[in-house]
């Protein structure tokens, strides 16, 4: 086989950068028999509350304008949260985690209807709607600082973070209504699931006991916050912050 121009010199290069990867890699295995060089955490545990989030728009009912006004729940929800990470530099770490939290609720409705016979004579109707559940998950990146005394391990950090919102936004409202039509209540809600995403931060601490040399257990305290618009069709769109205060207990293996 012939060699390209400066054939050898490219293959010099690749060997050479063969080789240093291999010492990198034996260096590494060295080191990890030495002090632990990667963990990896799973845990659950709740999120705080959001904040309240009120939506008013327009929308048509019988040729006319009907106003409405959806006060989506601030819930606390359950957390899943998992991740890992590896020793950067002495007691510097670099981690990802990943969390999934999901909130119940109702919003509270309320709307002024157009008469279906007369024009502006609009009925006024309110009323709760469910399965509003609101859905997120979130990729923190985190450069964090370990302290260890003893079996104690103690971990602060911070850095960006990617949330990704599921929400069932409410688009009109469902009346009951007889003739003349002068009155109407509240039946229902039609709602239609939205998702969108956004990037935020995120800081954090945690503490762990090492039960082992490999297995502990710990608690992790993050907050977290990322603001996302749930474009609803035309120039509507409602704000969400995600995110928020999380506690999570799980368990810790190193290696």
């Amino acid at each position: 086989m012939r060699l390209a121009p400066h054939g050898p010199e490219r293959v010099g290069r690749h060997i050479r950068r063969i080789g240093c990867a291999a010492i990198v890699a034996v260096l590494a295995s060295a080191a990890a028999q030495a002090q632990p060089r990667v963990y990896i955490s799973a845990g659950g545990g709740a999120q705080a509350p959001g904040k309240r989030v009120t939506d008013r728009f327009t929308h048509v009912v019988n040729a006319e304008d009907a106003v409405t006004e959806a006060r989506y729940p601030g819930k606390a929800g359950g957390l899943f949260d998992v991740g890992g990470g590896v020793r950067v530099w002495r007691k510097l770490w670099a981690g990802v985690h990943l969390t999934r939290s999901k909130a119940g609720g109702s919003a509270q409705v309320s709307s002024q209807v157009p008469h279906p016979l007369f024009d502006d004579r609009d009925r006024a109707v309110s009323g709760d709607a469910g399965g509003v559940d609101r859905t997120e998950t979130a990729v923190h990146a985190q450069l964090s600082w370990l302290h260890e005394r003893g079996p104690w391990q103690f971990r602060f950090g911070g850095g960006p973070s990617h949330f990704r919102l599921k929400q069932p936004v409410i688009t009109d409202v469902n009346v009951d209504e007889t003739y003349p039509y002068d009155t109407a209540t509240f039946r229902d809600a039609v709602t239609r699931i939205e998702r969108d995403s956004a990037i935020g931060f995120n800081v954090g601490a945690e503490v762990n006991h090492m039960l082992s040399r490999r297995f502990g257990a710990g608690v992790t305290v993050r907050y977290g916050r990322g603001a996302v618009d749930l474009n609803v069709g035309g120039t509507r769109a409602v704000s969400f912050d995600a995110g928020g205060a999380q506690v999570a207990a799980g368990v810790r293996i190193v290696f």
